[in-house]
């Protein structure tokens, strides 16, 4: 799976993370999920409560419809002209009302139209669990995911972890104030890499979570609270003990992510023409339907991150590179050297590397990560 596959399915788990917060059910059952016009909203489906009220279901469907139309007519059967008149000719009010045609009627308040009758229900989940509509699903939450990756950015972050923190906060809280952004970063400044990059990581996410938590309404607190420190601290419960949530369920955790910012470093404009030559010699490659840009880029060149992290005394020193570049090639020697600052001492390396000896060589054949421990 080249970067480009590993940033989908990474958009993938982060949303399943925060499906399983929005509907209590883990992958890939929360993509299925179906509740009825409890909100006036007509219904809300999937991973993340899409609905006709804000239309944010009705492309989803209409996706459906036009790209899987086999499997539409197998699932909604007798009823698929309805459905289809439903996505394409009603209104957002008729819609609506059609939402609350087939909601559950009950005595009790509290779940009054919280779910739909049958057989809409199973119909509607077992087009919600489809593999094509999982990836609508991901697919309609690209604005979420945009500004989750700039906060990712923003803040320093490097972790797939942190990523599916701030992705929760795009959904569920919709923005960081710049007051809320000042106090985290008031909080941060005095953070010195004294620790090493995992515990960093953390407890800057546990920052990034209180200080959210403190601007949220006051009946929401501490519902935010527990959410966002779950994701931080990697698991934990939520909703007054109700539901317990694993990131490494959705095969999250304090690795490196994979986002849209590796794959611009790897894909510039200067590697355009090598596509477009290796395009003409190999035709067969790229009419090849699993064909993707830029796992082919990557067979071409060959191109590797160098990840470097600095653990031990605060202030210890830095690590240089040379050649000191954004990737490397297949086979490319880089000279990596640990320099203390003054006061301390460079003790030994870790990760790709080991050992005491400064400088050392590293031959690249893969993306690395080293860390220089001072003392």
């Amino acid at each position: 799976m080249g970067l480009t596959g590993q940033y989908t399915q990474l958009k993938k788990n982060v949303m399943g993370i925060t499906g399983m917060f929005e509907t209590s059910l883990t992958s890939p059952e929360c993509f299925g999920r179906v509740a009825g016009n409890f909100d006036n909203m007509g219904i809300s489906f999937g991973v993340l409560q899409y609905n006709f009220g804000w239309e944010s279901a009705t492309p989803i469907f209409q996706n459906m419809f036009n790209n899987q139309n086999l499997f539409m007519r197998d699932a909604l059967g007798s009823r698929y002209q309805e459905f289809y008149n439903v996505c394409f000719n009603y209104s957002t009010a008729q819609k609506v009302a059609w939402g609350d045609s087939i909601s559950l009627i009950t005595a009790d308040p509290s779940t009054n139209k919280h779910d739909v009758i049958q057989p809409w229900k199973q119909i509607l989940h077992d087009v919600g669990v489809s593999d094509a509509c999982q990836g609508y699903q991901v697919d309609a939450a690209q604005w979420f995911y945009d500004q989750a990756l700039a906060w990712f950015k923003e803040f320093g972050f490097w972790s797939e972890q942190a990523f599916a923190l701030l992705f929760d906060i795009s959904v569920q809280n919709g923005s960081i104030s710049q007051a809320v952004k000042d106090q985290i970063n008031a909080a941060t400044v005095t953070f010195t890499q004294a620790k090493d990059p995992k515990t960093l990581e953390v407890e800057r996410m546990k920052i990034v979570a209180n200080k959210r938590a403190d601007a949220a309404t006051a009946s929401y607190k501490e519902i935010v609270r527990e959410r966002k420190l779950a994701i931080a601290n990697g698991s934990g419960w939520v909703y007054n003990h109700s539901l317990y949530v694993d990131c490494a369920d959705f095969n999250v955790g304090l690795k490196a992510a994979i986002t849209t910012d590796d794959l611009k470093t790897v894909m510039k404009d200067a590697y355009k023409e090598e596509i477009r030559l290796d395009r003409l010699a190999n035709p067969a490659v790229y009419s090849d339907p699993g064909y993707d840009l830029l796992d082919r880029w990557l067979i071409l060149r060959h191109a590797y991150l160098l990840d470097t992290f600095i653990s031990g005394a605060a202030g210890g020193g830095t690590i240089t590179k040379n050649p000191d570049k954004a990737s490397y090639s297949e086979g490319e020697a880089v000279t990596v050297t640990a320099v203390p600052n003054v006061g301390h001492t460079f003790t030994g390396w870790s990760g790709a590397i080991s050992g005491g000896t400064n400088p050392q060589i590293i031959v690249m054949n893969g993306r690395k990560s080293i860390t220089a421990t001072f003392t």
